[in-house]
C-alpha cells in the first residue's frame, strides 16, 4: 500500500498526535476530477496576478506527496524524451514570447506562457501519479465518471434555462443565434450556458472512446453505475457538439 504523510495534527486521548496520512491512491481521482471540473467550469483563482485552476492550485500538494512518497531518482528512455520534448517546446514558446513580447500582448503573455507549463506539469502529475501507484484502471474509470458527473451538471443547466428557471447571471451569456419563430428564419438574442461547451464535447468524445475500450475489456469488472456513465458521457457530446468533437470520436475509435 503506498501512502505518503501530509501533517499530523489528529490527537489521540494521551494527549499525542495520529499523523494523517493520505494515499497517493486516493489522490488520483481527486485530482483528475479537479483537471476535469477545470474544463467544464472556468472558474480561477487569483495567486499573484495569474488565473490558477483548481487543478492547478493543488499541483505543489501532488507534487509534495509524490517527493515524500519516492523521490524520482530515475526516467525511463521514453519518460525522458517527453519530458525533454515538453522542455523544448516550453522553452521555444517562452524565448518567442521574449522576443515579441510587446506584439503579443505584453505582461499577459508571459502569463499564458506560465499557464502552458502548469498544464505540462499537470500532465507530468497525472502520469506519476498512475505509474507510482499502478492504478490506470482507477485513473480511467475516474475520468470517465468525473465527466459523466459535470455532463450532468450541464445538462441540468440546460434543462433550467429551457423552462426559462432563474440560475445566477455570472453563469449566462448574450448571444446572437439564428431562431425559427412561425416558420421564419429570423435573428434573435438567445442565453446560453457560459460553461462546457467546445471542451464538454471534445472531452467527452475521448471519454467515450475510454469507456468503449473498458468496455471491451473482459478481464475488467465494472461497477453498476458504469453504464449510466457511459450514457451521460454520450449525451455530453449533444450538449457540448462542434466539428471538433466529431474529429476527436472519429480519431479515437479508428
Amino acid at each position: 500500500m503506498t501512502s505518503a504523510n501530509l501533517t499530523a495534527g489528529r490527537p489521540l486521548a494521551n494527549g499525542m498526535s495520529r499523523p494523517l496520512r493520505v494515499r497517493l491512491g486516493d489522490l488520483i481521482p481527486v485530482f483528475i476530477f479537479a483537471i476535469c471540473f477545470s474544463a467544464w467550469i472556468p472558474a480561477s483563482i487569483n495567486l499573484a496576478g495569474l488565473n490558477l485552476r483548481l487543478s492547478e492550485v493543488l499541483l505543489p500538494l501532488v507534487f509534495g506527496l509524490l517527493l515524500a512518497h519516492q523521490p524520482i531518482r530515475r526516467l525511463s528512455h521514453a519518460a525522458l524524451i517527453v519530458v525533454l520534448a515538453a522542455g523544448v517546446y516550453w522553452a521555444s514558446l517562452l524565448s518567442w514570447t521574449l522576443v515579441a513580447g510587446p506584439i503579443a500582448g505584453g505582461i499577459k503573455a508571459y502569463g499564458r506562457v506560465g499557464l502552458v507549463g502548469l498544464n505540462l506539469l499537470t500532465t507530468g502529475a497525472i502520469y506519476l501519479l498512475v505509474t507510482r501507484t499502478d492504478r490506470l484502471r482507477a485513473a480511467l474509470t475516474a475520468f470517465v465518471a468525473s465527466v459523466a458527473l459535470l455532463n450532468c451538471v450541464l445538462a441540468l443547466a440546460a434543462a433550467a434555462i429551457a423552462f426559462h428557471l432563474p440560475l445566477p447571471q455570472s453563469w449566462l451569456s448574450q448571444q446572437d443565434a439564428p431562431l425559427l419563430a412561425n416558420g421564419i428564419l429570423t435573428e434573435g438574442v438567445i442565453q446560453r450556458f457560459q460553461f462546457g461547451g467546445v471542451n464538454a464535447g471534445c472531452v467527452s468524445a475521448a471519454a467515450l472512446v475510454l469507456a468503449i475500450c473498458m468496455l471491451l475489456d473482459r478481464s475488467w469488472t465494472r461497477p453498476k453505475w458504469f453504464a449510466w456513465a457511459v450514457a451521460a458521457v454520450s449525451f455530453g457530446l449533444v450538449l457540448g457538439f462542434s466539428r471538433q468533437a466529431v474529429v476527436s470520436l472519429a480519431a479515437g475509435l479508428a
